[in-house]
């Protein structure tokens, strides 16, 4: 059985429908028909992909009227416990899943053989992401993590990756739990300065991603602890997608 995308599983045509809306609304920051008078005709069918610094900026991005529209739809309502911090999942997940979409749903699969080859040549090779914003598809069931040290152990999916304002950060959305029965997954979001990327092996565990669940070993599994660690697998993930 093929597995679920997390963007098909969670936004599907809502996206594709509401995220039109949000295009509109990062295009009238710029001045489009002055763009497009002075461009070639090839290149005016770049404009549905461009963003304004508006939409790559995070903060900017989530004030945009569609945007809060958007969330209002999809995230919790008032009264549910941590609201806040739900308020602030969804809206790092929605601005990751945005950026995905318009630039094209760009999805890499990599296997645990290139995801190994990579790790070796790593050194402090700066990697890049796939037209600015991908999705990293790993080997399913081989990554572990927990969004939280009492949470439950749960397969990492894939990471979501996308290049924020100026080049100068970058936002990861790792997806885990991800399977065709359940309605949605769980998800943890760091952003990272992108020059940060090739140094993150350094403050990660020995051996890299030692199993912490029971069995884990005998199972081929590897465990994703923290922060750091997610940043060395998303480095040697593009890295692996790079070549």
């Amino acid at each position: 059985m093929s597995r679920p995308h997390p963007f098909d599983l969670v936004f599907g045509e809502l996206a594709r429908t509401r995220f039109a809306e949000i295009r509109a609304a990062d295009a009238a920051k710029l001045d489009v028909r002055h763009s497009v008078s002075e461009q070639p005709e090839a290149q005016a069918s770049d404009i549905g992909h461009r963003t304004s610094p508006t939409s790559r900026d995070r903060r900017l991005f989530l004030q945009l009227p569609a945007v809060q529209g958007l969330l209002a739809d999809i995230a919790p309502g008032e009264g549910v416990p941590n609201r806040g911090a739900q308020m602030e999942e969804y809206g790092i997940l929605l601005y990751v899943i945005y950026h995905y979409w318009n630039r094209g749903e760009r999805t890499v699969a990599v296997s645990l053989e290139e995801l190994d080859a990579a790790a070796a040549t790593a050194a402090d090779r700066s990697p890049t992401v796939p037209d600015g914003a991908c999705y990293l598809r790993l080997p399913e069931h081989r990554y572990w993590a927990q969004v939280a040290p009492d949470a439950p152990h749960e397969p990492l999916d894939g990471c979501f990756v996308v290049i924020g304002e100026e080049g100068g950060e970058v936002h990861v959305v790792a997806i885990l739990g991800l399977r065709p029965e359940r309605t949605g997954f769980s998800q943890i979001a760091v952003t990272a300065p992108l020059a940060d990327l090739p140094h993150a092996a350094r403050f990660r565990r020995e051996p890299p991603f030692a199993p912490i669940m029971a069995g884990g070993d005998r199972a081929g599994f590897r465990s994703v602890v923290t922060e750091a660690e997610l940043l060395h697998l998303v480095h040697i993930a593009l890295l692996a997608a790079g070549r």
